[in-house]
């Protein structure tokens, strides 16, 4: 179950537009992602931005809106090829199956960009290595092209000088600063003379819809973004009573609470998860759905009590 409130949006954290973003994204260390996931695989990848080869940058992985590794320390050199390489773990708490995305820190331009390929995971895969790196791409025309970038989150420095007026994510608006460059970043092309040329540019019409973060998507009303909360019943604290709560797919936002014993997720129990249960067994494999007596092993005892199960 899913409660759904509309609330004003004050700030957004991305650009208008969903192929780039703009500032350093502070990306956190897989020391902070690594204790919330059970598994892993490791990928050696070797970037490009329109066509070339990135010497500089940070790169991360994601499950719908949730980081799932980084490489925040940069590139590294490999002399025998004469090539620059990332390395970095993607964590999960799925033996297989999600699809991790990816997104490329362009330290040079202060850009975010969504690269274009994705990857299945799979427990303790090893994608890619220093002779033949998993080839990741991306490009900046997205970026370069779009007028209305959510300035917010640029500090143009104390002074009341006006720069001109600009996007903030949700509305235009006055942004004041000492000058237009920052970090050698030219940023005056985003801004506008008028409010009325901004917001002919970047206003919203209603209808539209951001959904980057299926949890917090965005919708427009009255040529205004609103935030839209979708409140889960885990986060709320209900408790999934004989089941557990098993992570959503990507694109979607609440954890599902799934049977003991439901092993395919079809909210039926019956001979189909015996059967796919056994399969588990030959295979010497585990999904914690089906530890019916909870020992960190699934054998025969596991099958029984879910026959149990079924027939009561």
């Amino acid at each position: 179950m899913k409660h759904i409130f509309f609330i004003a949006a004050l700030m957004l954290s991305f650009s208008y537009t969903q192929d780039c973003e703009i500032g350093n994204p502070g990306w956190p260390s897989n020391y902070d992602i690594a204790p919330s996931y059970e598994f892993n695989l490791y990928i050696t990848a070797q970037i490009f931005i329109d066509g070339i080869e990135q010497e500089n940058g940070k790169i991360a992985g994601f499950v719908g809106d949730q980081i799932r590794g980084t490489d925040i320390d940069g590139s590294s050199y490999f002399p025998p090829s004469d090539i620059w390489l990332y390395q970095f773990p993607i964590y999960s708490n799925q033996h297989q199956g999600e699809t991790i995305s990816f997104k490329f820190y362009d330290e040079t331009n202060n850009l975010v960009i969504l690269l274009n390929e994705t990857y299945e995971f799979i427990s303790d895969g090893i994608i890619g290595d220093a002779f033949n790196p998993f080839i990741l791409t991306g490009s900046t025309a997205n970026c370069e092209d779009e007028a209305c970038m959510d300035l917010s989150n640029i500090d143009f420095g104390w002074c009341d000088m006006v720069l001109g007026v600009a996007w903030n994510g949700y509305e235009c608006e006055y942004f004041s600063g000492c000058d237009w460059i920052i970090d050698d970043i030219d940023y005056s092309d985003y801004f506008f003379d008028t409010f009325e040329e901004c917001e002919n540019s970047c206003e919203c019409e209603d209808g539209d819809i951001i959904d980057d973060n299926p949890c917090n998507p965005m919708e427009c009303f009255d040529g205004q973004w609103y935030e839209i909360i979708i409140d889960c019943m885990e986060d709320m604290g209900v408790p999934c009573e004989g089941g557990l709560y098993i992570p959503p797919d990507e694109g979607e936002c609440c954890s599902e609470c799934i049977l003991f014993g439901d092993i395919n997720y079809d909210s039926n129990i019956n001979i189909l998860d015996v059967i796919e249960t056994v399969q588990l067994v030959l295979g010497d494999g585990y999904n914690e759905i089906v530890d019916i007596n909870y020992d960190g092993i699934i054998n025969v005892l596991d099958i029984i009590g879910i026959i149990h199960i079924i027939l009561n």
